[in-house]
């Protein structure tokens, strides 16, 4: 049991510095894109039919929003906020 406490230290730092890269990654995308904030009865399609018009398919903006916010099977909830694949405004 004396050698487990250097592995689990060594993937402690390993994940802590992940999350902080994956974090600053995010941050520093989000400049480019836009924020929204989910209120509720949303759902990612109806994210989707409300800001693609034409741009991207509902199902291309669909999967860009779950692998770019982490989400998984379109599991949202009100008050949550999203980065969505529509240049951001300047003024923003």
């Amino acid at each position: 049991m004396k050698g487990f406490s250097p592995v689990v230290m060594l993937i402690s730092i390993f994940a802590a510095g992940f999350f902080m890269f994956a974090h600053q990654t995010h941050v520093e995308g989000s400049k480019e894109y836009m924020e929204i904030t989910v209120n509720k009865g949303d759902s990612l399609w109806k994210i989707a039919e409300e800001y693609t018009k034409d741009h991207k398919s509902n199902w291309a903006f669909v999967d860009w929003v779950e692998k770019n916010n982490g989400i998984q099977a379109g599991a949202i909830t009100p008050g949550q906020k999203l980065i969505i694949p529509i240049k951001a405004e300047k003024d923003r």
